[in-house]
């Protein structure tokens, strides 16, 4: 059922919403800071709604808060993986006739501490697969074969195991460009790494394995991984925006000792190019400030701690990843 506008009165209010209820506009609590309370429906199914459609109020899942659900904002990300990767994995006999074949392969890229691996493993949750993690120390062995054969290893067990999601992090520290590694033993290895890793991405789809990259330097990553039937799709992954931003600060302090008066929509308005790791970082030294001084966690608080940490990123850094010219992003990935 899809729900336009909800104004609820009363001390202490509640709504429930159960199943496939969707929110198109708003939920406004009128007298009293009040509680959404958002259950599964007999067949998983959940209710659409997120944070900012709420007024006066705050969501409480009453169920484990999984795949994408831990995922705050990010909502255009989150439909371009639900339509281009999810659905045809999930129901790839759909696809099928319009002659499309499930994505072998997904390279996130973008700065350090945007999400890149916490995206990743909320989306093997949502796809509901077996889920390899690519431990890429295990490669960095002084004895030669061994990394070749923890590949294999991998892949074999994912194949095995199938449908399986890979998710192999740092990808640029495997996948170094052949052309610059020389001809010792330890390069001679490397190479056989990577050209293992490579044959088994040929159209590993084929076998029901999906494979996500993520990277903080595309660029320096072989160009051999960019050819059809290994890699299909490449999204940036930058710091969460303001919505994000807003919707992040909510649902860390959700479950803190806080003023009610907190304008997240300001604080949220304060910290471009903050990070996910370091909006985390505010919270908890707004926290420990609070605790200091025995009183509920205030907005003074919290521009305390922001005036102590700056943001990871600058304007210049990420200049340097691209994401919406495609001829300027091919280049800069390849």
């Amino acid at each position: 059922a899809k729900i336009k506008n909800l104004k609820v009165l009363g001390e202490n209010p509640q709504i429930t919403l159960t199943g496939n209820a969707e929110i198109i506009e708003t939920i406004k609590f009128e007298n009293a800071f009040g509680t959404v309370i958002l259950e599964k429906g007999p067949n998983g199914e959940k209710p659409k709604i997120n944070s900012e459609q709420i007024i006066n109020g705050k969501i409480q899942r009453n169920y484990p808060i999984t795949g994408f659900d831990k995922v705050v904002g990010m909502e255009e990300l989150k439909e371009e993986l639900r339509m281009d990767v999810i659905e045809p994995l999930k129901n790839p006999e759909a696809y099928n006739k319009y002659g499309l074949k499930p994505l072998n392969g997904l390279l996130l890229y973008g700065p350090p501490g945007c999400g890149k691996t916490f995206i990743s493993e909320a989306l093997a949750e949502e796809l509901g697969m077996n889920y390899e993690y690519f431990d890429t120390s295990r490669l960095g062995t002084k004895y030669p074969g061994e990394g070749t054969k923890y590949i294999k290893e991998v892949f074999k067990s994912a194949i095995k195991k199938a449908p399986s999601v890979i998710f192999i992090d740092e990808a640029d520290t495997i996948l170094v460009p052949r052309d610059e590694l020389g001809a010792t033993d330890m390069a001679l290895d490397v190479k056989n790494q990577i050209s293992t890793l490579l044959k088994f991405l040929n159209n590993i789809n084929d076998k029901k394995v999906f494979v996500i990259f993520a990277t903080n330097m595309p660029q320096s990553i072989d160009s051999a991984l960019k050819r059809t039937g290994r890699i299909d799709k490449k999204i940036f992954v930058g710091p969460p925006d303001s919505r994000a931003r807003h919707n992040l600060l909510e649902r860390l302090f959700s479950e803190r000792y806080i003023d009610s008066k907190i304008d997240y929509h300001f604080l949220a308005n304060q910290m471009q190019n903050y990070t996910v790791s370091d909006i985390v970082a505010i919270v908890e030294q707004s926290a420990r400030e609070a605790a200091r001084e025995h009183v509920r966690i205030s907005e003074n608080h919290i521009m305390k701690a922001l005036d102590k940490i700056e943001p990871s990123l600058s304007s210049r850094v990420l200049e340097q990843y691209p994401n919406s010219n495609d001829n300027v992003l091919e280049k800069f990935l390849f």
